[in-house]
């Protein structure tokens, strides 16, 4: 009789550690989103903004049309993008919501929204 309660005490402990080996593994694959850079050189044939270049150190350029282009400044918290211009002195903010994947920036703001595509 006391082999079995051994033998069940064991079997217990075996479980505990196997379900919580589970749940460790299982919270560490939930964790691995990974993050792609807003930096760099954006295009979209159909937005406002032709393109876009975002560089490390929160300055970059848009461009509007082949004789438009602009200096910016930008930042980046959580989901939204601020793009700030500065023209014939008034500054102005365009916040958009946005998404990034290796290859894709969607910016989503009250008038539509744009997918850019990232060039090499």
């Amino acid at each position: 009789m006391k082999d079995c309660k051994n033998i069940n005490r064991l079997g217990s402990k075996l479980l505990v550690i196997l379900l919580s080996a589970v749940v460790v593994f299982g919270l560490f694959a939930c964790g691995e989103k990974k993050e792609y850079p807003i930096t760099g050189s954006w295009t979209c044939e159909n937005g406002k903004i032709k393109e876009i270049t975002l560089n490390e150190d929160g300055t970059g350029t848009i461009r509007k049309s082949s004789e438009i282009s602009v200096s910016c400044t930008y930042s980046a918290e959580g989901d939204k993008l601020t793009i700030t211009t500065k023209v014939l002195n008034q500054q102005t903010d365009a916040v958009y919501t946005y998404t990034v994947t290796d290859r894709k920036l969607t910016l989503t703001d009250d008038s539509g929204s744009y997918e850019y595509t990232r060039q090499q």
